[in-house]
């Protein structure tokens, strides 16, 4: 069984405005209940807490008398989560790594000191019933298994919305509403609930007519994370309805219609602490496609209005991460 052995350690963290790490220190002290750092000058150990850029992270280095025996990554999505993570990670190596690692050998004899005298061959040989001293081999130290991977951390963000859609309307149609993405590190869906303002189109006189809208985008998306910007491709499904009012049309004077929409979507987000400001850009295309027709002088049948075949949308949101 490994053997324990006293050891002395010092923690060395480097400053950083962004994200501070004073009182790394005691908190590691607090976990593992007992005072264990000292000074650099003094400790076999020095672990070194290093910023990494760009981004939240940090390295975690470990070094016995001056000379790095390991080295340890930190990334994570905000401070409040790199400083536990941190702490954790040290008191890890310091109450469950460090001791078991074997001492540096001492320096050789110097030039100049003889060592102990030599024993004579006679001496050395001994007695044919001289007892033989047993020499034993130190056990080698077993290896402690590495602490588990952390869990892969979840944030949930809610968001205000605008948009602007290009083919769903006669003319480019703005619209606002309220987001909500769920995320992983690697993953992400989200769900966007939208409003489209009225947009007014005089077809032919005596037909005019005044659409409203109303959707809701469910979205699943693959990507990752580069500094602070999560770029991700996402697959959408579009779910809404459009109203029409006007005069003329061969039918009644306001009607609801459904719309169904799938497309493509390419989304950034900007992580500033909490805040989480975002743009989406995307195309799309009617899965059912109705139209709005009218009667002429002439009786015959024209369309006052039928979405595009392909459409376009842009987003822009500011949220907060929780």
């Amino acid at each position: 069984m490994a053997q324990v052995r006293p050891i002395t350690v010092a923690l060395a963290a480097e400053p950083n405005e962004e994200c501070p790490l004073e009182g790394l220190a005691d908190e590691v002290e607090v976990r593992l209940r007992r005072e264990v750092f000292v000074d650099a000058a003094d400790a076999e150990f020095v672990v070194r807490v290093q910023s990494l850029a760009p981004g939240i992270g940090r390295r975690i280095v470990v070094e016995q008398l001056g000379r790095p025996i390991g080295e340890r990554r930190v990334e994570v999505e905000s401070c409040e989560e790199l400083r536990d993570r941190t702490a954790l990670i040290v008191a890890l190596v310091v109450d469950t790594q460090l001791p078991l690692l074997p001492p540096v050998p001492e320096a050789t004899t110097p030039v100049g000191d003889e060592g102990p005298p030599a024993v004579p061959a006679t001496e050395a040989a001994g007695t044919p019933n001289a007892p033989t001293e047993e020499t034993t081999t130190p056990e080698e130290p077993e290896a402690e298994p590495s602490p588990e991977p952390p869990e892969e951390p979840l944030e949930v963000q809610l968001a205000l919305v605008g948009a602007a859609h290009v083919g769903w309307f006669p003319s480019v149609a703005g619209g606002a509403g309220l987001g909500v993405t769920v995320r992983g590190r690697r993953w992400a869906v989200h769900a966007d609930a939208l409003g489209w303002v009225p947009d007014d189109s005089l077809v032919q006189e005596p037909v005019s007519m005044r659409l409203y809208g109303a959707a809701l985008r469910l979205g699943g998306c693959g990507g990752g994370d580069f500094g602070r910007v999560h770029l991700a491709g996402c697959g959408v499904v579009e779910v809404g309805a459009l109203r029409v009012e006007g005069r003329g049309l061969d039918e009644p004077e306001a009607r609801w219609r459904v719309s169904l929409r799938g497309g493509l979507e390419l989304r950034a987000t900007l992580a500033i602490r909490a805040l989480r400001l975002g743009l989406a850009l995307g195309v799309d295309a009617p899965l059912v496609r109705d139209r709005f027709v009218f009667s002429d002088v002439d009786a015959s049948t024209r369309v006052a209005h039928e979405p595009a075949v392909v459409g376009g949308i842009a987003l822009l949101s500011v949220g907060l991460a929780f």
